[in-house]
This record gives C-alpha cells, sequence and structure tokens, in this order.
C-alpha cells in the first residue's frame, strides 16, 4: 500500500503549473483490499468557474463486493482566485479494490489548473483542518461563520465557529422599503433589493377557481436599524361590482437554511457567497425585520372550485413599528375550474417509517398532516417503498381531495427494523416464500379496494434502478402478478434505458413486461416512449439527486425556483405519463425545527453529497409539519399542467405544445424568466376561454 501510494505522489505532485490529465482518469487498483481510510485533495486555481458541473478533485471508488461509491469528491471554491487547497477524508464501509481519480473541471464555464494533488490510504492527523469556509451571518447578526471539517477520532467531523466579520457591509437602503417580488424568484435575506426591485410594489396574478397562487411581499431594514415587528393584513379584494375575493389568502412568514459544507450552486441559482438561503414557509406569528436585511413575506392566493370570473383588487397593508405601507393586489379570476381528480399523474413519496421516527407519540396525526399537506399541493401521497399497502380509509380520504394515482405495495420483503426499504437482492424476491407473501398481503387488499371502487390508479412497484441481472425474473415474476391481481407495475429498473441505447431489443418480453417505465429526465426518449405508449405502455419520469445543470431538477436547493415550475411544461411536452420523485421527509435525525425561529443555523441541508435538499420537501416542526417555497413552486407547475391540459381538450395538443415552446425548447434549453411564463400561461388562459 504504502510503496503504491508513492509511486502515486511521484505521478501526481507538480510545480506551480498546470497539471497534466485534468478530466482523464487515473486508476489505482488493490491486490488486497482493505477499508483503510482515502484521504486526498489537491491544488487549483481558476478564473470565472461559475456553477454547475464539477470542480474538483474527484474520486469513484470500487468495492471487492462489486459495489461503488460513486462522485467522492473534494470541491474547491468557484469564480476567480489563486491556488487554493481542498482536501476530503471518505472513510469506506466496505473493503476497496479500485479508485478512479480524476481533476474534475467538466460542465462548468471558466478555466483551472490543478498541482498537487495526493491521495493516501491512511488517517491524517487528529484536529487536521480538512477544509474551511467563511460566511457572513449577516442579517442575523454582525459576524461570520466559520464552517470546518476536521479529523475527530479518525473520522471528519463539522465543526462551526462563529467570529468577528471579515468585512463590512456594502450597500444597504436609508429607510425601511417595502416591495414585492415573484413567486419563482429566492429572496436571499443578506442581499438588498435592486432599484428595480425597489420599484415593485403591486402583486398581479391569475388564478382558475380551485387553484393557488404565491407572491412575496418582501421588507427591508437598514444597517443598524433595530428589529421590529412586521404585520400583514389582505384586506378585501373586490370586483368591480363590489363581490369580494370567492377564496382565502394565507400569509406565511419564509425561513432561511445555512448553507453547509459540499453545497453545490447552478449557473442560474443564487450567489454562492451568501450564506442564508429561503425555503421553510413558517406561521405568520413572530415576523420581524432583519437589520441591514431583507424578510420576506409568503402570501398564498386560492380560489374557491366554480369561483365566478373577474377581477378583484384591493390592497395588502403591511405595518413595521410604527411605519404602514400598501401594496396593490389585483387578482384575475379565470372561467375554469381545475379539475377535482388530478391531471398530472405523480408519485411523491412520503415515508411513514420517517414521520414515526420523529414523532413517535402523534405518528396519525402527522402523518395526515403530511398527506394533507401534498393534497393541498396538487400531490399524489403514496410511497414506493411502502412493504405494506395503505390504509384503505387513507386512500378514500386522499381519493376524495383529488388523489389519481397510488402505489399499493413495493415488491421487497418487510424489514420492521428499517424506516424504508427500497431493494431487495435476486434471491430475496425471486422465490416461493415471497410470492406466498405477496399473495396473503395482495389478495384480499386489492379484493377491498376493488370492492369500492378504489382501485383506479393503482400500481405495484418494484426492483428500483436495477440493472439487467433481474430483468428475466422480472418479467416472469410481472406476468404472475397481472394475472393474479390485475395491478399494472411500475418501475424504474433499466429496461427503457437499455432499449433506448440498443442494448435490449424493442418488443422483446423482458423489454415489455413493465406496464409503466419511469426512466430517469435525462435518460426519456420521446420517441421511444411513443412507441410504448402504442403498445398501451406508460412512460413516466424523475428526478433525484440527478441530473444536474443543464437539466431542470426539482431536488437541489440551489437550483432557481422557477425549475420547480417548470417540470409541469416540461412533462406535457414531452407527453410523459407522470412525474416520481422518491422521497419528501427524507429526515436524517429525530431534530424538529421551531417554528418561533427564522433564521435555522444547524438544520442539515446536505442530504445527499452536493445535491442539498435531495429528497425533503416537507420539514418537521415542533408543533406541526411545514412546506417550503419548492413544493409551492411544484404546485404551481402542476396547475400550469392543468391548464395546458384543459387548453388541448379546447384548440389541440399541437397548439399547445407550439405554445410551450416559446417558453422551453427542450429538457435542457428553457426560460427561467418568471415574467414569460407568467406571459405564455396567460395566452394558454385565453386559449381555454376562447368561444367555440
Amino acid at each position: 500500500m504504502k510503496s503504491l501510494y508513492i509511486c502515486f505522489a511521484a505521478l501526481v505532485a507538480f510545480s506551480a503549473v498546470a497539471e497534466p490529465g485534468v478530466n482523464k482518469r487515473e486508476v489505482f487498483k488493490y491486490d488486497t483490499p482493505d477499508k483503510s481510510p482515502i484521504w486526498f485533495g489537491g491544488e487549483s486555481r481558476c478564473e470565472g468557474v461559475g456553477e454547475g458541473g464539477e470542480y474538483s478533485i474527484f474520486l469513484d471508488i470500487f468495492y471487492a463486493d462489486g459495489s461503488h461509491s460513486w462522485a467522492v469528491q473534494a470541491m474547491f471554491p468557484r469564480g476567480t482566485h489563486d491556488w487554493a487547497r481542498c482536501e476530503h477524508l471518505y472513510v469506506p464501509a466496505k473493503p476497496v479494490s479500485r479508485i478512479h481519480f480524476f481533476r474534475m473541471h467538466r460542465n462548468a464555464p471558466g478555466t483551472a489548473e490543478f498541482r498537487n494533488a495526493f491521495l493516501k490510504r491512511e488517517r491524517p492527523p487528529e484536529g487536521h483542518v480538512l477544509s474551511e469556509r467563511r460566511f457572513s451571518m449577516r442579517p442575523l447578526r454582525n459576524g461570520d461563520r466559520i464552517e470546518r471539517m476536521v479529523v475527530r477520532n479518525g473520522k471528519p467531523v463539522r465543526e462551526f465557529v462563529e467570529s468577528p466579520a471579515a468585512s463590512a457591509k456594502d450597500g444597504g437602503v436609508a429607510a425601511m422599503t417595502v416591495w414585492t417580488a415573484d413567486s419563482m424568484v429566492k429572496v436571499l435575506p443578506g442581499v438588498c433589493p435592486t432599484s428595480e426591485q425597489m420599484a415593485s410594489k403591486s402583486i398581479r396574478l391569475e388564478l382558475a377557481g380551485a387553484e393557488s397562487e404565491s407572491a412575496q411581499i418582501c421588507v427591508t431594514a437598514p444597517e443598524g436599524a433595530p428589529s421590529q415587528p412586521i404585520a400583514v393584513d389582505a384586506g378585501r379584494l373586490l370586483s368591480a361590482g363590489g363581490v369580494a375575493f370567492p377564496g382565502t389568502v394565507g400569509v406565511q412568514r419564509v425561513g432561511y437554511f445555512a448553507r453547509m459544507d459540499g453545497f453545490e450552486g447552478n449557473p442560474f441559482g443564487d450567489d454562492p457567497r451568501e450564506l442564508w438561503f429561503p425555503e421553510p414557509l413558517l406561521p405568520p406569528e413572530g415576523l420581524r425585520t432583519s437589520p441591514g436585511g431583507t424578510q420576506s413575506v409568503w402570501l398564498t392566493f386560492k380560489a374557491n372550485r366554480g369561483a365566478k370570473a373577474g377581477v378583484y383588487a384591493g390592497a395588502v397593508a403591511v405595518r413595521v413599528g410604527t411605519d404602514s405601507f400598501i401594496v396593490p393586489v389585483k387578482i384575475r379570476v379565470r372561467g375554469f375550474s381545475l379539475p377535482a381528480s388530478f391531471g398530472m399523474k405523480t408519485a411523491y413519496s412520503v415515508m411513514d417509517g420517517f414521520t414515526r421516527a420523529v414523532y413517535p407519540d402523534d405518528f396519525m396525526a402527522k402523518k395526515r398532516e403530511t398527506w394533507d399537506i401534498m393534497l393541498e399541493h396538487r400531490l399524489n401521497p403514496t410511497d414506493i417503498s411502502r412493504t405494506a399497502p395503505p390504509d384503505i380509509t387513507d386512500v378514500e380520504y386522499a381519493k376524495k381531495r383529488g388523489m389519481s394515482s397510488f402505489c399499493v405495495l413495493n415488491l421487497v420483503p418487510p424489514d420492521p427494523s428499517k424506516k424504508w426499504v427500497c431493494r431487495a437482492k435476486p434471491a430475496e424476491v425471486f422465490n416461493d416464500g415471497f410470492r406466498a407473501y405477496l399473495d396473503r398481503t395482495l389478495r384480499p387488499y386489492v379484493t377491498e379496494l376493488m370492492r369500492r371502487g378504489l382501485d383506479h390508479g393503482a400500481y405495484l412497484y418494484g426492483f428500483d434502478e436495477c440493472g439487467g441481472s433481474y430483468f428475466a425474473k422480472m418479467e416472469s415474476m410481472w406476468h404472475d402478478l397481472k394475472a393474479a391481481y390485475g395491478l399494472p407495475v411500475m418501475t424504474t429498473a433499466y429496461m427503457f434505458r437499455e432499449v433506448a441505447e440498443h442494448r435490449m431489443e424493442f418488443g422483446s418480453p423482458e423489454a415489455m413486461a413493465t406496464d409503466m417505465h419511469c426512466p430517469p429526465l435525462a435518460t426519456y426518449d420521446a420517441r421511444l416512449a411513443d412507441r410504448y405508449r402504442a403498445e398501451g405502455k406508460e412512460v413516466w419520469w424523475y428526478t433525484c439527486c440527478n441530473p444536474r445543470y443543464p437539466y431542470p431538477n426539482v431536488a437541489p436547493y440551489a437550483c432557481p425556483a422557477m425549475e420547480c415550475r417548470i417540470i409541469g411544461w416540461l412533462t406535457r411536452l414531452v407527453r410523459a405519463d407522470g412525474f416520481l420523485y422518491w422521497h419528501v421527509n427524507y429526515w436524517r435525525g429525530k431534530e424538529r425545527l421551531d417554528e418561533r425561529e427564522t433564521y435555522f443555523t444547524d438544520w442539515r441541508t446536505d442530504t445527499w453529497p452536493k445535491v442539498h435538499g435531495d429528497g425533503v420537501f416537507l420539514y418537521p416542526g415542533s408543533k406541526h409539519v411545514l412546506s417550503g417555497i419548492r413544493l409551492a413552486n411544484i404546485r404551481d407547475g402542476e396547475e400550469d399542467y392543468e391548464w395546458l391540459q384543459l387548453a388541448a381538450e379546447k384548440v389541440g395538443r399541437n397548439a399547445v405544445e407550439a405554445l410551450i415552446r416559446e417558453l422551453a425548447q427542450s429538457i435542457t434549453d428553457f426560460s427561467r424568466d418568471p415574467a414569460l411564463l407568467r406571459r405564455v400561461r396567460s395566452r394558454v388562459g385565453d386559449m381555454i376561454e376562447a368561444r367555440d
């Protein structure tokens, strides 16, 4: 092991010139695999390296048992800088047989060069600082937050230190300022408004019946001003004839999380130098100004089903201390309502095991809260990992509120010791014992489901992201299951990809066994999907920790909020039959958010390496389950899909898709301009309301 490292160091240690082999793979094999720590890093300087892609010392790690860990990285700061160092310590859980090593600058703008790259199979000294990042704590307080990864007892541990501010804050406002922002814009609390934003002091929205739309009122306080309470009164909205707005107005306080080490940005995302980013939506109680910063107030306007069409105008009164401000509001209610049943099929997984772990004494009530939030956002509150069918009364409740599809069971053996079970090994499921378990579980349940008329939209799920070693036996199992219970089967296994990449023949038994294919967004092939639909199949798509820029993704905190909304438009454009997302309450511990707070310094945002936020759209509050800004924008995208569906029924699919292309040409070429989306959306509404 030692001689191998010496040889490697000789290969990669260079003087202050660019090293050769950027993005080139170097392979290091270990004849005797072991679990020794992997300490690696290097130095780099760059010019204009923006967000997206990778800029790091990058490892793919292969284990003796044939499994792997992709994209283990020590990441460099972006922008323009002289030589900077990055390090990372990875402690493998299994013996390592091979490592692929890269000096990586890929799919990110700018130029970079590297030197002194290293990889060691040993532990760094105790207390060694692997990485350090400094962020301003403003506007929470006038200081800096230093985040370090430090070696403690042979493992990397995240530690936080606060220190005096390294520099004074530039800019700001001279007096208390109230302005507005679109719901598709993330308003960072440490950034003061531009002159254009300061001039924006009105809210204009369009709603269908049974639809919600959101907007933001932002309050920016001068530097040094004492924190003051903010009171918001939505007042009355009236038509020209004096009729009151047929709906409700909700008020929430925007909360802020702190970026953690490894937070990967997006070229169109937030300023990566800012510590805070907005996400959780909290009760309005406790609204206060942030000295030298901005506090956002989230307003949600919802029109009743069958609401009378017209324009309803009024104002929101904002009182800050003794100062009063008026924000004009104009809501146009369209002459149609959204369907009672959700038109866009979705599978956003709410996993009971995680809810139970955080709320062991109040599980049933909190479970219902999670379902209610999803239903309020027109999302199907299902669980593709469930190992017991959902309670029939829950299914009945959700269907009455619009749920259009749901998973009955994941084809894996149950394991009560785990919060969730994703997949199983072939030997665990392709046997008579598991088949008998399925029969005991499914036969009485499906019989009762059908007796109550609740079986529409029900499906089985199985073999999450599994490869070819499963395909033949999957085909046999699914043939038997469909014959026995009549339920379609959905999978994210790789048959669709194998056919798209010409490694499997379309029409073969294995390629055609699945009723509902669900490939990743970046793998989706519209022509192949149409061929499957011609054979009576459905083809959904999904995102998770991937794909990354230039593709859209609902998962990362770093992505623009509009990417959460554009998914509905793109789903309609490519004619996908539905959208799947693996987890919405992937709560890693048992911590709850205190709803009285606004800035959450220690909430773990790093749910997934680099893709912070993946798996979490709901938040466990001390009193209630909470939603967030991303979920609100996903809801709006679902509702936009409903508009597009209604328009297609009126004027035809081709006319609607031509209009969508003014906003999005493809899944990698689309606008992130909220104003453009709203203009195109208004024209969709005109299509729906046009007379025959």
